[in-house]
């Protein structure tokens, strides 16, 4: 042919082969003529798969290589119909999913030269666990039962870290129970859970807990005298809520009341607790 195409083995090195083209005129004249060509290896593309988690930057590393010269240019397809890159080593997060995905990336590179190879490998997308519990609100010094509400639709929940936002009490149980330090005004703290699925895959969540501090019981009026009207005056208050109930026992195994500000006659005299 008079420009033919042809296509060399592989080389693993840069190979320089002569190239001999010979020629007949119309009238039978031959001459012949030998040059070198250069044939540069390919580069050879290639990265590893991964396994990530939904929701989370996935970190994807050229393992690329090249005996012809350096790889110039890099072309990232990341498989979802939606993500690219020319970066060497890009970072890319595939939108979130409830189940196992698996997408196929294909990784072009081209040498200096301009030889060109692909590759495809795979990324495993598992989805992350939704964390998630109940909050509550108690008076200080009672215990809080939280309530985990986690749930995951690849695997399952394995791990649980909570901390109490006090920054003292933390706890890997799934539902722990919990006490907060007395407190004087009412306290807000941020309980953080950080949920772990079977597939190492990770989600947070904060919510708040409320504490109200207990009232502070008081009254005035200790001294009274036998068969006469004993008046009683609360004295009580709260930095948490306004008082709305009092209970009374004025300690002769007899009297009780749930007046704020009783009166009271005893029956004998004595102390009375």
């Amino acid at each position: 042919q008079q420009n033919p195409s042809y296509v060399y083995d592989t080389v693993h090195i840069p190979t320089t082969f002569n190239v001999t083209l010979t020629t007949q005129d119309i009238n039978g004249c031959i001459h012949d003529t030998t040059l070198p060509v250069l044939v540069n290896p390919n580069p050879v593309a290639a990265f590893n798969p991964i396994s990530a988690c939904s929701g989370y930057p996935n970190q994807f590393t050229d393992l690329s290589h090249s005996t012809g010269g350096n790889i110039v240019e890099w072309f990232w397809d990341f498989g979802d119909g939606v993500g690219t890159s020319t970066q060497q080593n890009p970072q890319y997060q595939y939108p979130n999913t409830s189940n196992v995905t698996t997408y196929n990336v294909t990784l072009h590179v081209v040498d200096q030269n301009g030889c060109k190879d692909s590759v495809v490998g795979t990324a495993t997308i598992y989805p992350s666990p939704v964390a998630n519990f109940i909050p509550d609100s108690v008076c200080s010094g009672q215990s809080i039962h939280f309530i985990d509400q986690t749930f995951t639709l690849g695997g399952t929940v394995t791990g649980w870290n909570w901390d109490f936002g006090d920054g003292i009490g933390t706890s890997t149980q799934q539902n722990p129970v919990y006490t907060y330090g007395s407190v004087t005004n009412n306290t807000t703290y941020p309980v953080t859970l950080i949920a772990e699925n079977s597939n190492g895959c990770r989600d947070t969540i904060t919510k708040y807990v409320q504490i109200w501090p207990l009232p502070v019981v008081n009254f005035n009026n200790t001294v009274a005298c036998f068969g006469n009207p004993t008046n009683f005056f609360d004295a009580s208050y709260s930095n948490g809520a306004p008082l709305q109930s009092w209970n009374w026992d004025f300690g002769d195994g007899i009297g009780t009341s749930t007046q704020q500000n009783p009166s009271y006659i005893y029956g004998h005299h004595g102390i009375f607790h």
